[in-house]
């Protein structure tokens, strides 16, 4: 830890935001007031949080868990985020890579992102959400 009221713990962690807490292996938080945790996660945003395997929260106020979230900057301002990517090794054709996406994201509208191949459990899901409109006001 190497900035004011900053904490880190484990093997390769570096809290470099004031006040943030990095845990864990190879964990990092440059942003204040952030909180890494888990391995090689990056809470780059203030008052984010990353946790799981190789996450990255880029945005201020920001949750993400899981595994190999979506880094790119039109995800800076989603609040909450679960990634589900994977690392896909190397073949005799190709160097193996990152393969980074999200299973579910809300951003600062409140508006909600679901990814699935599953095009049956995605009808089911949104006919219980209109189900629920005759039971809770949606509208602002």
């Amino acid at each position: 830890a190497n900035a004011d009221y900053s904490h880190a713990e484990g093997a390769g962690t570096k809290a470099a935001g004031i006040g943030s807490h990095a845990e864990g292996n190879g964990t990092e938080t440059p942003g204040q007031y952030s909180h890494a945790e888990g391995k090689e996660t990056q809470a780059r945003g203030g008052f984010s949080h990353a946790e799981g395997y190789k996450t990255v929260a880029l945005g201020d106020y920001q949750h993400v868990s899981g595994k190999y979230n979506l880094t790119g900057s039109q995800y800076k301002d989603y609040l909450f985020i679960v990634g589900n990517g994977e690392y896909i090794e190397a073949s005799a054709s190709r160097p193996a890579y990152e393969s980074r996406s999200n299973a579910f994201a809300i951003d600062k509208f409140g508006n909600i992102e679901i990814v699935s191949d599953n095009e049956e459990y995605l009808n089911d899901y949104f006919s219980h959400l209109l189900k629920l409109n005759h039971i809770i006001d949606f509208h602002r």
